[in-house]
């Protein structure tokens, strides 16, 4: 029986996709050797860490199994974090 509830953040976004994975049989390692990416950069992606757009439309195209990424559970692009030291306004 299908889970059904409401996304209002990323946290639970995330916790939508792993369910979603879960259900279907999915593992995430096969989703990152499809995008190309290490495990861990695609833990980072789930996390909202810096999704290009690049990335965002090959999550919309990934099939595993005939199942398609709901939309509703890719994680947004971004833009990246900037790094480095922060600077003080006067």
């Amino acid at each position: 029986m299908p889970i059904t509830f409401t996304i209002d953040s990323e946290q639970s976004k995330r916790l939508a996709f792993d369910l979603w994975c879960r259900e279907k049989g999915i593992k995430k390692k096969d989703l990152a050797d499809q995008l190309d990416v290490s495990p861990q950069r695609f833990s980072q992606i789930l996390n909202g860490d810096y999704v290009s757009g690049a990335v965002f439309d090959q999550l919309q195209e990934i099939q595993i199994d005939g199942h398609r990424i709901p939309r509703e559970l890719i994680p947004v692009p971004s833009s990246p974090k900037k790094l480095g030291r922060k600077t003080k306004e006067a």
